[in-house]
C-alpha cells in the first residue's frame, strides 16, 4: 500500500511553505556585513578627498594652467630684473604696471626670459593677497600678451607684487622663486 505524499510548493500545494534556510550573519547586513561596508565607504571617501586635495594643492608637480585666460606669446622684453642673476634664473621685476579699471581683460608685457633653463609660472596679487592671475607654465622665452584678472578693480592706486615659481624643464621639480613688489595703476584712460 502506498501512502500519500504531501505536496510541494512546486507541485502548487496550497499552505505549504518552502523550506527554511540557514542565513550567516553577514549575508543578512548583520552587524559584522554593516561594519565592513561602512569602512570601505569611509576608505573610499578618504581616497577621494586626499585626491582632491592633491590635485588641488598644486600636487607638488608643476602646475598647469589654472584656468585663467591668457594669450602666451614669444618673448624677449628688456624689463629689469628684480634683483639679478640669481643661481642662474633671470626674474623680471616692475616698478609699476597700468591697467584699466573697472575690466577683467588686460594687456600685459610678462614673461620667461629666453636666457633661462627653467619654467615660470607668474602670480599677480595685490599686496593683501588678493589674487588677481594665475598663469599657465612658460618655457623660457614665452610670455603674456594678455590676461584676464579674476576681477576688475577700481581706478586707483594699489600695492602689488608678482610672484614667480620656477621648476626644472627636466622633471618639473620646483626651483627658487621670488616675489616682486610693485604699484598698480588702475585707470580709466586708454
Amino acid at each position: 500500500m502506498s501512502r500519500p505524499r504531501a505536496a510541494t510548493v512546486a507541485e502548487g500545494a496550497r499552505g505549504a511553505r518552502p523550506p527554511k534556510r540557514r542565513v550567516s550573519p553577514t549575508s543578512r547586513g548583520g552587524p559584522r556585513g554593516t561594519t565592513v561596508a561602512i569602512a570601505v565607504l569611509i576608505l573610499v571617501a578618504a581616497l577621494a578627498a586626499g585626491v582632491a586635495a592633491f590635485v588641488l594643492l598644486g600636487g607638488g608637480a608643476q602646475p598647469a594652467s589654472q584656468g585663467a585666460s591668457a594669450t602666451v606669446t614669444g618673448w624677449d622684453a628688456a624689463v629689469p630684473s628684480a634683483g639679478g642673476v640669481e643661481q642662474g634664473i633671470s626674474i623680471p621685476g616692475y616698478e609699476s604696471m597700468t591697467m584699466r579699471a573697472g575690466e577683467t581683460a588686460q594687456r600685459v608685457d610678462m614673461g620667461n626670459p629666453p636666457s633661462n633653463e627653467c619654467s615660470f609660472v607668474i602670480t599677480l596679487r595685490l599686496e593683501d593677497g588678493t589674487e588677481l592671475y594665475r598663469s599657465p607654465s612658460l618655457a623660457p622665452g614665452e610670455g603674456l600678451a594678455e590676461i584676464e584678472l579674476a576681477v576688475g578693480l577700481e581706478a586707483g592706486e594699489y600695492p602689488a607684487e608678482i610672484a614667480y615659481e620656477c621648476f626644472s624643464l627636466d622633471d618639473g621639480s620646483p626651483l627658487n622663486g621670488a616675489v616682486s613688489s610693485f604699484t598698480l595703476h588702475m585707470t580709466t584712460e586708454g
